[in-house]
């Protein structure tokens, strides 16, 4: 499988998400195909809950950048669908709002990147 080659710039947006532990960094950028990478920052450098969030954000922008298999936009529904709803040791906010662990988090947070991206 090939991925597509990154540009050497891209347009980006950051979101600032509660979660149970600490607040989760987001940033998703796009290319003229649509999402192209997600990084993700969380915790202390060094620690493992940033190395997970790490590894998270590279599997996520490797999945965006494969040229053969759909659209950016339904390989992030992909993503969406394998991570939310899942459940930690807690949970931060109420009703929609409500967040139960980072995997939690960033799928509800690319879900209203795509739906807002289908509104535009």
């Amino acid at each position: 499988m090939k991925l597509r080659d990154r540009p050497a710039v891209l347009k980006s947006q950051t979101f600032k998400v509660p979660t149970p532990g600490q607040h989760l960094f987001l940033t998703i950028t796009n290319d003229d195909h649509g999402p192209t990478e997600v990084f993700l920052n969380i915790g202390k450098g060094g620690s493992e809950e940033q190395a997970y969030a790490e590894a998270i954000g590279r599997l996520i922008s490797a999945l965006l950048r494969l040229e053969e298999v759909g659209t950016p936009e339904d390989r992030l529904g992909v993503v969406v669908d394998q991570l939310i709803g899942i459940g930690g040791e807690g949970s931060r906010g109420f009703g929609a709002d409500r967040v139960s662990s980072v995997p939690d988090a960033i799928a509800k947070v690319l879900k209203g990147v795509l739906e807002y991206s289908q509104i535009s």
